[in-house]
């Protein structure tokens, strides 16, 4: 990877790093992170010769926004994990974005089976939550938003057994990545092979 390339990664890697931690620890990704990643992301596309220009990054933030826009909808993820994601596209692009999406989300998915698997108490529990949440999505045209959103479980007593902190898998997606892109020969700066 070649040395200017590195600079959108560093970036990145500290505002997830820092994110994941307290995702972990509170249960909150805070704009005071999230935010500047995505500013300093349209800042440095527009003035270094180094960033993909504007339309790069307006893409890559969109895609961001875009791809959470539902989940955050349905109260599955909180909205500083949606900005967050649009903070890696801002500064990433659009192309990177969705892998580090995908990425998470495999992590997410193998979280949420491991939870499902350890949970204590009867596996009956289980069936009744996903038979709503299917019934959740198939309405999704005409009522937005769940009863119990993220916010709300990351009050509750219970919430180390029902939060996957997404956070924190969008940081070990970046790092992944990172270390994919840090493999490659002539990388630009927010590409993947």
């Amino acid at each position: 990877m070649e040395a200017q390339s590195v600079i959108p990664w560093i970036f990145v890697a500290v505002a997830t790093v820092i994110s994941a931690l307290t995702d972990i620890c509170k249960y909150k990704v805070y704009n005071i992170v999230t935010m500047p990643l995505v500013v300093s992301g349209f800042a440095f596309h527009l003035l270094t010769p180094l960033g993909g220009g504007l339309a790069f990054c307006a893409e890559g933030m969109l895609l961001g926004l875009g791809i959470l826009i539902v989940p955050f909808a349905l109260g599955g993820v909180g909205a500083g994990d949606v900005k967050l994601l649009a903070g890696i596209g801002a500064w990433l692009g659009p192309q990177v974005t969705f892998w580090a999406f995908v990425v998470a989300a495999l992590a997410a998915g193998a979280c949420g089976l491991a939870m499902l698997l350890l949970q204590r108490g009867p596996s009956m529990k289980v069936m009744p939550r996903l038979l709503a949440l299917y019934y959740r999505m198939r309405s999704l045209a005409f009522h937005l938003g769940g009863e119990e959103t993220v916010e709300q479980i990351s009050r509750s007593d219970e919430r180390r057994h029902r939060l996957i902190p997404f956070g924190a898998l969008l940081a070990i997606a970046v790092l992944f990545l990172l270390i994919l892109a840090s493999t490659q020969t002539n990388l630009t700066a927010t590409t993947l092979p």
